[in-house]
C-alpha cells in the first residue's frame, strides 16, 4: 500500500515537473514571438519614416524645380511681352506718321488743285490781258518768274520733243525749287507742255 502511494507521488510530480517544463517552454516561445513582432514592427515603422522623408524631399525638389521654372517663363514672357509692346508701339508711332504725313500732303494738293480751279475760271471770264497784267503786277512774286535767258523760244522745229520735255521741265523745277517734282509735272501737262503758261499759272496761284 505504502508502495502504491509512493509510485502515485512520484508520477504526480513528474507530471508537475513536465507541465511546469512545457508551461516554461512555451513563454519562452511567446517571448520570441513578441520580440520577433516587435522587432518586425520596428522595422517596419523604420521603413515607413524613411519612405516618408524621401517623399518629401522628393516633392522639395520637384517643388523647386518647378518654382524655377515658372520664375523662368515668367520673366521671359515679361520680357518678351515689353519687346512686343516696343516693337507695336514703335510700328503704330511710324504708321500714324506716315498717315499724318500723307494726309498732309493730300490736304495741300487738295488746296492748290481748288485754287487752280478757282484761277482757271477766273481766267474764262477774264481777259487774257488782264490777267497777264495782274501776274506782272506781283512784285513780291517776281523773284518766282523764270529767267528770260531760260526761255524756250530759241528751241527749233527740228529738236526732240521729248528732250524740249525734260528740258522746259527742269527749268520749272529750278524756278518753284519748293513745289514737288511730280506736281510740277501734273501741271505742265496740264497746261499743254507750255512751259510760259505753267510758270504763269503757278506764280498766280501761289501768290
Amino acid at each position: 500500500m505504502l508502495f502504491l502511494d509512493k509510485k502515485a507521488e512520484d508520477d504526480k510530480r513528474k507530471r508537475q515537473e513536465e507541465e511546469e517544463k512545457l508551461q516554461k517552454m512555451k513563454a519562452i516561445q511567446r517571448e520570441k514571438a513578441e520580440r520577433l513582432l516587435e522587432k518586425e514592427r520596428q522595422e517596419d515603422q523604420r521603413r515607413r519614416e524613411e519612405f516618408e522623408q524621401d517623399r518629401l524631399r522628393t516633392q522639395e525638389r520637384f517643388l523647386q524645380n518647378f518654382e524655377r521654372k515658372a520664375s523662368s517663363a515668367s520673366t521671359t514672357a515679361i520680357r518678351t511681352s515689353s519687346r512686343s509692346t516696343d516693337v507695336e508701339g514703335k510700328q503704330t508711332k511710324e504708321s500714324r506718321n506716315l498717315r499724318e504725313v500723307q494726309l498732309e500732303h493730300k490736304r495741300v494738293n487738295a488746296v492748290f488743285l481748288d485754287k487752280l480751279e478757282g484761277q482757271a475760271r477766273g481766267s474764262e471770264r477774264e481777259p487774257k490781258f488782264e490777267s497777264t497784267q495782274e501776274a506782272e503786277s506781283q512784285a513780291p512774286l517776281s523773284h518766282l518768274k523764270p529767267d528770260p535767258e531760260q526761255s524756250c523760244s530759241g528751241w527749233t522745229e527740228e529738236a526732240d520733243p521729248r528732250a524740249e520735255y525734260d528740258q522746259a521741265l527742269m527749268k520749272l523745277i529750278k524756278s518753284f525749287p519748293n513745289c514737288d517734282r511730280d506736281f510740277l509735272e501734273d501741271i505742265f501737262t496740264q497746261c499743254n507742255r507750255d512751259y510760259e503758261e505753267a510758270s504763269t499759272l503757278l506764280i498766280s496761284t501761289l501768290s
